[in-house]
């Protein structure tokens, strides 16, 4: 029989405590340091798919933003030009506007607008101040061609009716509309481009012109037109 020596009984001892620390580990998993390096990792794939998962939304949420059943509010500011009996007066206008896309590319839209201009007129040598102060409620279509964010810009054209009431002083030798107010019927059409800047933020730069009924100092019928460049920021739903 072999003579065991104390060492070879201390590398017996190490190899049972190290094949129990093993069995442990397979069976219970790794110890603390294992633990550690897999939180790591867990927390790293986590951020990477969180990083793919909102790329993702990036990159398909355009398209999505740009189909039936989406909505938008648009606020603009713009010029105004406003002529009645071919005499102008210029300002500026302020206006909010919801669209509704009921078809792919087709709004439906409805909003409202504030305007104010002034201006001179001279008559034999004399000039006369003139000015107007309007606000307008409109209803009507506006079409976009190829509504598609992954174009960068994409033009459109809308049409529709509106309300207009008004304060016009006109006053000046041989003016027709003179000093007056009321409100009267009318419609509008507009054309211009977009270009996307962000996700959910949209440019757009177009030009309006509008033509409302108005009732004139003597109580006849006249033509108020209107139109202006106007610079619109959009936000989509």
């Amino acid at each position: 029989m072999p003579h065991l020596t104390q060492g070879d009984l201390q590398f017996t001892g190490d190899a049972s405590m190290l094949g129990d620390r093993l069995e442990k580990e397979r069976a219970c998993g790794p110890g603390r340091a294992g633990t550690r390096r897999d939180i790591r990792r867990g927390a790293a794939r986590a951020a990477v798919a969180l990083g793919m998962a909102l790329a993702g939304f990036w990159a398909c949420a355009p398209s999505a933003l740009a189909m039936e059943g989406d909505s938008d509010w648009l606020i603009y500011v713009g010029s105004d030009v406003v002529y009645i009996d071919n005499v102008a007066s210029t300002g500026t206008i302020f206006g909010v506007r919801y669209g509704y896309e009921f078809r792919d590319d087709l709004l439906w839209t409805i909003g409202g607008n504030f305007g104010a201009t002034d201006g001179t007129n001279t008559v034999a040598g004399k000039t006369y101040n003139i000015s107007t102060n309007t606000s307008t409620l409109q209803s009507g279509l506006l079409y976009y061609f190829g509504r598609d964010r992954k174009k960068w810009l994409i033009p459109f054209v809308g049409a529709g009716v509106g309300v207009l009431n008004y304060s016009v002083d006109y006053r000046y030798p041989g003016s027709k509309a003179g000093r007056t107010s009321g409100s009267g019927p009318g419609g509008y059409a507009d054309a211009g481009l977009e270009l996307w800047l962000a996700q959910a933020l949209t440019l757009i730069v177009s030009y309006d012109v509008e033509g409302y009924q108005i009732s004139t100092q003597s109580h006849k019928s006249d033509t108020l037109s209107t139109g202006g460049l106007i610079l619109a920021v959009r936000i989509n739903f």
